[in-house]
């Protein structure tokens, strides 16, 4: 049997715990598929003491971090413990030392991640599979299965947070902080659920997807990013009867192969048959569209100890597979710096506007002509009687328009007479 690759665990939370338990559950598989063993060697992390959920690695297991980057028995290095900092740290030095490095941190690499590829010399790899979709083959679907193809756009349902949330939002017709509420009660959603309801952690992964099908140094910084606490039962009420869905969707696309990427987070309005519109409860899915293959789609469960590990030790395997001279895997390098983005107010697709309005003569003629004066036309309109008082809700569904266009027609509409709340709007992508 060839020598292990000897791997060391920065990080020994859940996520860890599964890792080592995967490790050693499918340790015969494992060394079959790879034609070599995958051997966890040293494990680091600042609680030696609490007993976790796999098998037994005290013997391996210490809060010594530096020795671990320090060894030079360790080939690859896996880290598990989130965050900026130290993982970037972490991960830059076992990289410059010439261990590959294995991570599951979408928000270090959404930040950092083409600096760090940068830094890892000829023989290492940065591997990171399990940051965007959990258990989901999409990276290496990315970089190898559709690697002939030009990637012309992406989209997906990457946070299961968010769309149990919306689930629950449209299924029962309640409020958000219900539907947070029973989402925190099973576990789905953290105690503090920011980064995932205000679309940052969507935002983490469609910069990385964004990046690696465009090549290009796109950035968390980069992105317009909308959550969807705004959301409310009347949206979804209206959604259902214009036969859409809404859910968070993490976008990025470009109309030629050196035309600029347009990158974007927010809820959404999809057609409710569309494959998307239908992806339930804490499910991924993710859309993919390639020239010459066309639209692919790609669905599980994205997040969890399970899934992650799986993805983890895809990574390993990919690095373990590699005999005598071959070059280790390597994700296409990212240009440091390059970049060309469609700024946001360019960006054209169509709207779902809500508006509280007085319910009298000339309203909707005072709507139209503003919206027309931007040159935006309204495909569909619904309005059902009066909310309270003289006022109404009207909900329009505008054909094609300009962001910018939009925003500068919200404004106006903010100062007329008949206008009685601060307008609504959530984008629509058809199929």
């Amino acid at each position: 049997m060839p020598s292990p690759l000897n791997v060391g665990l920065i990080g020994f939370g859940n996520i860890g715990a599964g890792v080592v338990r995967l490790l050693h559950e499918h340790a015969e598989l494992i060394a079959e598929r790879c034609g070599r063993p995958i051997r966890l060697a040293r494990i680091a992390d600042i609680d030696t003491t609490t007993k976790r959920d796999c098998p037994d690695v005290t013997a391996i297991l210490s809060s010594d971090t530096d020795g671990l980057l320090a060894d030079p028995q360790i080939d690859a290095v896996i880290e598990l413990i989130g965050g900026y900092e130290p993982a970037r740290t972490f991960v830059e030095r076992a990289l410059r030392a010439g261990k590959s490095v294995v991570t599951a941190n979408k928000a270090m690499l959404a930040r950092h991640g083409a600096d760090l590829m940068a830094a890892a010399p000829k023989g290492a790899s940065l591997l990171y599979e399990a940051a965007v979709g959990g258990g989901i083959p999409l990276i290496r679907a990315i970089d190898q299965g559709l690697a002939a193809n030009r990637i012309r756009g992406i989209r997906g349902i990457v946070n299961g947070t968010t769309n149990f949330i919306l689930t629950r939002m449209e299924a029962k017709g309640v409020r958000f902080k219900e539907a947070l509420a029973e989402a925190q009660k099973r576990g789905y959603a953290e105690p503090d659920p920011t980064l995932d309801v205000n679309g940052t952690d969507t935002a983490h992964k469609i910069a990385l997807l964004a990046a690696q099908c465009f090549q290009q140094d796109i950035r968390i910084g980069d992105i317009k990013v909308e959550g969807i606490e705004s959301l409310t039962p009347t949206d979804f009420a209206y959604a259902k009867e214009l036969d859409y869905k809404i859910k968070l969707l993490g976008i990025a696309k470009s109309e030629s192969p050196d035309g600029p990427v347009e990158v974007r987070v927010s809820p959404t309005l999809l057609p409710a048959s569309s494959l998307l519109g239908q992806v339930p409860g804490v499910y991924n899915a993710i859309e993919i569209d390639g020239e010459p293959v066309g639209p692919t789609l790609y669905y599980g469960q994205g997040a969890g100890p399970k899934a992650t590990s799986s993805a983890v030790a895809s990574d390993l395997m990919a690095l373990a597979a590699c005999k005598g001279n071959q070059e280790p895997p390597m994700r296409l390098r990212i240009p440091v710096g390059k970049k060309n983005l469609k700024p946001i107010e360019d960006i054209v697709t169509e709207y779902y506007l809500r508006f509280l309005v007085t319910d009298k003569p000339g309203t909707m003629a005072a709507l139209s002509r503003v919206l027309g004066e931007n040159n935006i036309s309204i495909r569909s309109m619904i309005q059902h009687g009066r909310e309270r008082a003289e006022n109404a809700t009207v909900i329009l569904i505008t054909h094609a328009a300009r962001e910018g266009n939009v925003q500068k027609a919200l404004q106006a509409i903010r100062a007329l007479e008949v206008n009685k709340s601060d307008p609504f709007v959530l984008r629509v992508e058809e199929v």
